[in-house]
C-alpha cells in the first residue's frame, strides 16, 4: 500500500482512495461521517482479551532527610521503600489491562544491542497510571534467577519476589565443590514465596551466595505515559477514552543510589 507524493493512497497499482483537501477546507466526502469511540465494546474486548493485573500507585518514599529527589540522597539501605528503589506502592487494585506486546527500542549508544523488557498496557481511563507506579501480572508467570545471601539465625531466606516453585538451587561449599540442593528435602517455600531450610547441616553458611532459579508473577514499573490522557467530545457530551503506558520489567530497572560514588577531582596525569 504505497503513498503517493500527493498525499494519495494507492492499493494493487493504481487505485486511488481519496485525495488531499486543500489547506483550510473539509473534503465534502466526509460530511456527515461521525466517527465515534464505542466504550462497551471495548471494555469487552478488555475484559475478554486482557491480563488480569494488580496496579499499585506508586509514591515518592518519604525517607529523605535532606528532602532532596536526586538517587543518592535516598538511603542505600532504605528499610522502608521496596528494594529501596525510593518509592511506596498502596491502593492495590485488581482489574484487566490489555498488554500489547513487547517494544523493542534499538540503543544507538550500543550498537547491535537492543533494549528488551518493555511492553505497552492500555487501560480504561479511570485508571490514572503515573509513572513509577507498578504492574503485576496474577495469571503469568516467568522464570527468574537471582543470588541470595544466606541470613544467620533465621532458617528463612527472602527471595527478591515470592517464589512460585524453584528449578534450581546451588552454592560452592567452603572445599569449592558445586552443591545442589533439593526442593521439599533440604529445603521449602514458604506461604511467602520464601526459602525456608529443612536440614541444618550441608546448607549455605551464614553469610555466603547461593545462586536460585525459580518462577514468579512478572512484576513491570511505568516508565512512560503515551496518553496519560485521552479526552474527547461526542455530540456536545464530554468523553474520557482509554489510557495508555510504556511499562518495562521492574529487575531491569537501574537504580543509581546503589552507584559506587565517582570521583572527579583526580587528577588523571600526576606528576
Amino acid at each position: 500500500m504505497p503513498i503517493k507524493q500527493t498525499g494519495s493512497v494507492s492499493i494493487g497499482g493504481g487505485t486511488k482512495l481519496g485525495v488531499p483537501s486543500p489547506a483550510g477546507t473539509w473534503s465534502s466526502q466526509y460530511d456527515g461521517a461521525t466517527v465515534d469511540f464505542d466504550r462497551d465494546a471495548f471494555t469487552r474486548a478488555l475484559y475478554d482479551k486482557g491480563y488480569d493485573v494488580c496496579w499499585q500507585k506508586a509514591t515518592i518514599c518519604p525517607n529523605r532527610p535532606d528532602g532532596s529527589l536526586a538517587p543518592r540522597d535516598h538511603p542505600i539501605n532504605c528499610q522502608v521503600c521496596d528494594n529501596g528503589l525510593g518509592f511506596l506502592y498502596f491502593d492495590e487494585v485488581n482489574t484487566r489491562m490489555l498488554i500489547t506486546g513487547v517494544r523493542l527500542d534499538q540503543s544507538y549508544y550500543a550498537y547491535g544491542r537492543w533494549d528488551t523488557g518493555n511492553a505497552t498496557v492500555t487501560a480504561l481511563p479511570e485508571f490514572r497510571l503515573n509513572y513509577w507506579d507498578r504492574l503485576v501480572l496474577n495469571n503469568s508467570v516467568a522464570r527468574f534467577h537471582e543470588l541470595v545471601r544466606r541470613q544467620p539465625e533465621t532458617t528463612t531466606d527472602k527471595l527478591k519476589y515470592a517464589a512460585l516453585c524453584t528449578n534450581h538451587v546451588s552454592w560452592v561449599n567452603r572445599a569449592g565443590a558445586l552443591t545442589v540442593f533439593t526442593a521439599d528435602s533440604d529445603f521449602t517455600i514458604d506461604s511467602n514465596g520464601a526459602i525456608t531450610w529443612l536440614a541444618t547441616t550441608g546448607i549455605p553458611d551464614n553469610g555466603d551466595y547461593y545462586s536460585v532459579s525459580y518462577e514468579y508473577r512478572p512484576r513491570y514499573i511505568v516508565l512512560d505515559l503515551l496518553h496519560q490522557h485521552r479526552d474527547s467530545t461526542v455530540q456536545g457530551t464530554h468523553y474520557q477514552f482509554p489510557v495508555q503506558a510504556m511499562i518495562k520489567l521492574d529487575f531491569l530497572i537501574r537504580d543509581e543510589s546503589k552507584d559506587a560514588p565517582e570521583v572527579v577531582d583526580q587528577d588523571p596525569f600526576p606528576r
